[in-house]
């Protein structure tokens, strides 16, 4: 078995406490060393709230990016993230302002703009959302190699079915 490679920046110990399913321990470790930091490190910060993510604590995982912000204001993956994580903790109105704030720095994030589909879909603004919805599309099929506006059509996601097991036939039916 291959041994996980500790991501740039995050706490080891706590990586590996993780990867021995100690996850409370994890939890603790980098806590502990966040705890140690005057200026908290986006990047410790990010591997707790994946740690809370992971175990479905979406309004937690929130509450420690949004303190996060404190120090880095304008940290993508820390917008992104907390954009997510508040989308999911079902707190759709700071999703929507998070998501757009992504927006800001990174105008093509299609994860933003999934974020912003369904957070305003979830607050009932279904015309913005699926202006949003169509965004997060485009981003994924350009993700996939597909131009949504040359017109590639079924042929090209025909292909992309293929690849990703589905059958070959764009739904799926074999």
């Amino acid at each position: 078995m291959a041994s996980k490679v500790v991501p740039d920046g995050w706490d080891a110990p706590s990586f590996v406490a993780w990867g021995q399913g100690e996850k409370q321990e994890a939890i603790n470790l980098v806590l502990a060393r966040l705890n140690q930091q005057q200026k908290k490190s986006p990047l410790l910060t990010l591997q707790l709230s994946y740690y809370l993510f992971f175990l479905n604590d979406f309004r937690a995982a929130a509450h420690f990016l949004s303190l996060q912000l404190k120090d880095t204001p304008k940290h993508p993956e820390v917008l992104l993230n907390l954009a997510v994580c508040c989308g999911r903790g079902k707190q759709h109105s700071e999703a929507v302002h998070f998501a757009k704030k992504v927006l800001e720095i990174d105008p093509n994030s299609y994860v933003a703009f999934d974020v912003l589909a369904n957070s305003l879909y979830s607050l009932n603004l279904y015309q913005e959302a699926a202006l949003a919805g169509a965004r997060s599309l485009e981003g994924h099929l350009r993700g996939v190699g597909i131009d949504p506006h040359r017109g590639d059509g079924p042929d090209r996601v025909h292909h992309v079915g293929a690849r990703r097991g589905r059958g070959g036939h764009p739904d799926g039916r074999g």
